[in-house]
């Protein structure tokens, strides 16, 4: 390899960026890629005399780090601290404009990374250093984000006198607040808002009397539930799952009597909230589904009067999912409320405070995004689809412990996510590549819960991307496809560009396979061909299937000698791509040309 073919420093730090902001794929694996290239990039730059490029590049190659789903959490942050101090370091010795305000930025993330690892006096200096650099003026909405993180700090600081860090945190909020209107950013408005509460409840009550603890009996009723909810939710028995559900609602029902929702907010909050989720799981009944939105509404309130901001953010989230699969009203009204609370909930939990949680989320927005993208039909817009496709691979990154994400139908929605962007890519190249992301998805769906009931579009891509798979082996795992295929070619399957494609898969098959009469292969090919043109009639995109339809009668016939019937089926298959010449279908005709070169000679 010559010096030409390496890449630059730039190249791998601008590479590392765009896997980091990648708007699709696997997040944890984008985010492993970025590292890897953002740390080549960073290790030349080591060597060299760049600071101001050596500094970016470990302000970025932090950022990837300190997000990094990999990994124990605790190591990652502390590897994101060291880059972010280097930078630091590496940037104290610069003074242009543009390095100046990347030390602000490296100062309030590293800030924020000491506030997740319970380092509260250095996050304290750090985010001081940050605020003498950025302004409301130069750098609004950094400046608005250390201000909060300020705010954070002094709250959860455990040194100094208590009033005094209040008053202080306090302070901080209210600056914050200043540039953070309702109307422009109404999360973050909410979250400072909310933080700024609690503040001022814990400043008045330092000088009242201590608040009675709530009844032993409540509490104690709460936590049953909440077991049986537990117990309810990762149970594999249907039945036995409902009854556990049942009796935690019950629990929850008697225990909500028992607690003051004002005197007792915390409780009230958490009650409501498991209430709202046991609701959400029994999904028998469309009332299940409003009295889940009902109860997770309700602890919305409650868990702002507590001060929880964090797991006031959780119940957006569920919210979220309650939206998303409640059955009466609108849909697609459903749909935008269940994105709202979910990126609601996105404002507060991120990957740096809890990582688990930040996941759910994300898959509850991924998922919502996807519906609405769905319910649009041809007016779906496509960056819906790939940001529904980001989120929900974020959240399948972790296991959900209440069991209120359903998996393998997460995977299977995002499978169909990637089988709609495939239909809408013009490249053939990651058309294929997001069929294929499509077919396996599916796969692990399927195999991981095989009672699950999958639509006839989810199984004929697995069956597509077995007959893919097939193509090399025209022996046993032709013969395997076969009949999966006419399995899933049932007599009253409608016609859709999706079960088009797999037909036409069945009747290469056909062509291909050792066994059985070569000349009885061909006519059994025929038929499949012949019907897929008489589907495709009625189908509204189905060009694509209509020229492979075309070229596989004429490859039937020329398998039989039937060198006219085959010149006429190869120039039909010319016509139709020439006809509605979509995307890069060229590659059709140059095989049909091709071909009927080969038979009019």
């Amino acid at each position: 390899m010559t010096s030409e073919d390496t890449p630059s420093p730039a190249e791998l730090i601008a590479a590392g960026i765009r896997y980091a902001e990648l708007p699709h794929g696997n997040r944890a694996d984008n985010l492993e890629r970025s590292i890897q290239l953002l740390g080549a990039g960073v290790s030349m730059l080591l060597e060299g005399d760049q600071p101001a490029q050596l500094a970016f590049g470990l302000y970025q190659l932090a950022m990837s780090v300190q997000e990094r789903i990999h990994g124990a959490r605790p190591d990652n942050l502390d590897k994101a601290i060291g880059y972010y101090e280097l930078a630091v370091a590496v940037l104290d010795q610069l003074d242009g404009h543009e390095e100046r305000l990347l030390q602000g930025q490296t100062l309030g993330n590293l800030g924020s990374v000491l506030i997740a690892r319970g380092d509260y006096e250095k996050a304290l200096r750090v985010l001081q250093a940050a605020l003498r650099i950025q302004t409301p003026e130069t750098s609004r909405r950094e400046w608005g984000v250390s201000r909060q993180n300020l705010g954070s700090a002094y709250m959860y600081r455990r040194e100094g006198n208590r009033r005094d860090n209040i008053v202080a945190a306090i302070a901080a909020y209210e600056a914050a607040l200043r540039v953070r209107p309702p109307d422009a950013e109404p999360a973050l408005h909410h979250r400072t808002r909310a933080s700024l509460e609690a503040a001022r409840r814990e400043f008045d009550a330092l000088d009242a009397p201590n608040a009675p603890p709530p009844s032993v009996s409540s509490a104690g009723l709460v936590q049953r539930a909440i077991d049986l909810q537990v117990q309810g939710a990762q149970n594999t028995d249907r039945a036995a799952r409902e009854r556990l559900l049942e009796a935690a609602v019950a629990a929850f029902l008697d225990a909500l009597e028992g607690i003051d929702e004002e005197a007792d907010s915390a409780l009230w909050g958490t009650s409501m909230h498991n209430l709202g989720i046991c609701y959400s799981l029994l999904d028998q009944d469309p009332e299940n589904g409003e009295r889940a939105v009902l109860a997770l509404q309700s602890a919305l309130p409650a868990r702002q009067r507590a001060g929880d901001t964090f797991r006031w953010a959780m119940t957006q989230y569920n919210l979220a999912f309650a939206y998303a699969n409640r059955r009466l009203g609108d849909p697609m009204e459903n749909t935008e409320a269940a994105i709202r609370a979910a990126e609601s909930a996105l404002e507060i939990i991120t990957p740096i405070i809890d990582a688990e949680q930040w996941a759910k989320a994300s898959s509850n927005l991924g998922l919502a995004l996807l519906r609405r993208f769905e319910l649009a039909g041809d007016d779906g817009d496509v960056n819906d689809l790939r940001a529904g496709i980001t989120h929900t691979e974020n959240g399948l990154t972790h296991a959900d412990e209440f069991g209120h994400l359903s998996r393998p139908n997460s995977v299977a929605q995002l499978a169909m996510a990637y089988r709609h962007l495939a239909e809408r890519e013009d490249d053939r190249l990651l058309r294929l590549e997001y069929e294929s992301l499509s077919a396996f998805h599916l796969d692990q769906a399927m195999a991981a819960e095989a009672d699950h009931e999958f639509s006839a579009d989810e199984t004929a891509a697995v069956t597509l991307l077995r007959g893919r798979q097939a193509e090399r082996d025209a022996g046993e795992a032709t013969e395997m496809f076969l009949d999966r295929a006419r399995e899933t070619l049932g007599p009253d399957v409608a016609p859709t560009a999706l079960r088009l494609e797999l037909r036409n898969q069945y009747g290469r098959a056909h062509l291909r396979r050792l066994a059985g009469d070569p000349e009885q292969n061909a006519a059994d090919a025929i038929r499949q061909f012949e019907l897929v043109l008489t589907q495709a009639l009625v189908s509204p995109d189905a060009q694509r299937a209509r020229s492979t339809a075309h070229r596989g009668l004429a490859d039937a016939y020329v398998e039989l000698d039937q060198f006219d019937a085959a010149a006429r089926e190869y120039r039909l298959a010319i016509d139709s791509v020439v006809a509605e010449a979509k995307r890069d279908r060229e590659y059709e005709i140059v095989a049909a040309l091709a071909a009927l070169h080969r038979v009019s000679r």
